[in-house]
């Protein structure tokens, strides 16, 4: 080989590998991402959402409600299917994640904290985000 052609393969071997990253590693960027940038879900009834990487197979979608029930009722499924579609708009890469083998999880919390209700996370048919009541 010329001395070009090494000088060319040393460059562009590094950038396949960091091009390619796997799935913990994008898993790691999504969480990041999306805890970081507090403002790109909102609602007038959603306090707060934060993601976590419950294992290496499960990725979790927190919600925080402004309300004092203690069960998930029907103002609040209105609620998240906006929310969802926000997330669906603005972090595609979780239907990625998902069809790669992730599970994803809501888990909805009220205003103090309590957890009220988890539901898993799909893509439906119409390739929308939804969680499987």
């Amino acid at each position: 080989m010329t001395y070009m052609k090494k000088i060319l393969l040393l460059l562009i071997f590094p950038l396949f590998f960091t091009a390619c990253k796997n799935r913990e590693a994008q898993v790691y960027d999504l969480v990041t991402k999306y805890n970081e940038n507090k403002e790109a879900i909102s609602n007038a009834t959603l306090k707060h959402t934060k993601a976590y990487s419950l294992d290496k197979r499960t990725v979790s979608l927190d919600f925080v409600f402004d309300t004092k029930e203690e069960s998930f009722g029907a103002p609040y499924t209105n609620e998240l299917s906006s929310v969802l579609t926000q997330v669906d708009q603005k972090y595609p890469e979780c239907k990625k994640l998902m069809k790669d083998g992730m599970n994803f999880k809501l888990r909805i919390y009220n205003a103090f904290g309590i957890q009220i209700a988890e539901f898993p996370l799909e893509v439906s048919e119409k390739g929308d985000l939804e969680m499987k009541v």
